[in-house]
């Protein structure tokens, strides 16, 4: 996904209806044939949490600042229960608000029964082969060791999962993290991490609480430190905008944020208590001098 300046939002996935071939009342419906014969379904991709408050239809990751948008290329994860279904892609050909994801169900071999017993679509942003529903949440990765982009975050770094017992999936954002910027030249890598050792990258099993929204409930490998290197192995432009991504922990001591220079380094540090947002970015500038 990319970002752009616009209004607060998020988006979400909705199943045509068309397509899916659902009705008013609750059905089976036997996607073996379809398996077989290599259909193609289609899930539109729209806002959730603020649609309609963004007129064009934008998910923003940052208050009043920042919106993202589906990259051209953008693929998701889609499970029925615990079955994967396979990879979808997006159709778009420029960033954009809203798009269509096509894929097939590859690798499913049963029914949907839409209604009370039916376990649902589970959605994970980015795709990953390796991903795992496991029912009650999905397996999600953030990256210990992240490249930066100037003003936004490097293509599948992001993460967002949706939960639905029927045909409408609503993303929402798994993480949220840091936007920093520095005053001085040569810097070639940030490390950002808790001075408790809390756990804020890795591999992490994610579910859904009481409101709807993600909420991590495990960790099957997680990390206590976030290396986030400069684009294409330069440097940082002094005064751009960069972003660390991370899941939302309290970070009950405080935390650090390390500047590296090929021979010398410096560290800002904090002993209060701060909390990383899922959907939101805090805001450290020129705290390398």
């Amino acid at each position: 996904m990319n970002k752009q300046l616009i209004s607060r939002g998020l988006f979400c996935l909705i199943a045509s209806a068309a397509v899916i071939g659902c009705s008013k009342e609750p059905q089976a419906r036997s996607l073996q044939s379809d398996v077989r014969n290599g259909r193609t379904y289609t899930f539109e991709a729209v806002q959730a949490d603020s649609y309609p408050a963004s007129a064009d239809g934008t998910k923003t990751v940052i208050e009043n600042e920042t919106a993202v948008y589906w990259s051209p290329n953008d693929s998701v994860n889609i499970f029925y229960g615990t079955t994967a279904c396979g990879k979808f892609v997006g159709t778009n050909t420029t960033a954009s608000a809203k798009t269509s994801f096509n894929g097939t169900f590859d690798t499913f071999d049963g029914n949907i029964n839409i209604g009370a017993e039916d376990p649902g679509f589970w959605g994970v942003y980015p795709y990953r082969q390796d991903a795992v529903c496991y029912g009650s949440s999905v397996s999600v990765v953030v990256p210990a060791v992240q490249t930066a982009m100037e003003g936004t975050f490097a293509p599948d770094l992001f993460p967002a999962i949706a939960k639905s017992s029927g045909l409408s999936l609503a993303f929402y954002n798994v993480c949220g993290g840091i936007m920093f910027t520095v005053s001085q030249s040569g810097i070639t890598s940030v490390t950002f991490k808790g001075s408790n050792g809390e756990k804020i990258a890795g591999t992490a099993k994610v579910g859904i609480d009481s409101n709807g929204k993600p909420l991590v409930s495990s960790f099957t490998g997680g990390a206590t430190e976030i290396t986030v290197n400069a684009p294409d192995g330069t440097s940082f432009k002094p005064g751009a905008k960069y972003y660390i991504v991370a899941y939302p922990a309290i970070l009950s001591n405080g935390f650090s944020l390390t500047f590296n220079k090929m021979l010398t380094r410096g560290t800002f540090s904090s002993s209060s208590s701060v909390s990383i947002k899922r959907s939101v970015f805090a805001k450290l500038e020129g705290k390398d001098v």
